[in-house]
């Protein structure tokens, strides 16, 4: 899932005020629906992809192409 652009942007504000993680990823907490996960978020191309596990997909019934509302909270290194 690619995160919105306003998003990335926050995200590679903050991210680069704190040590970077291996290819640039961010920790990250996130819940979809009934769903909560730890993951880590990857750049890619100005965007931030957040990778969702098919057992998430099936869970909360999303397709691609549906947009879907995502509670994210970054975990920034300090």
């Amino acid at each position: 899932m690619t995160l919105p652009k306003d998003i990335a942007d926050e995200i590679k504000f903050f991210s680069n005020m704190g040590k970077r993680r291996g290819w640039g990823s961010v920790k990250v907490d996130v819940s979809i629906g009934n769903t909560s996960w730890n993951t880590s978020i990857f750049p890619n191309d100005g965007d931030y992809i957040l990778p969702v596990k098919a057992n998430v997909r099936k869970a909360e019934s999303l397709i691609n192409g549906k947009m879907v509302s995502v509670k994210l909270t970054a975990n920034f290194p300090v």
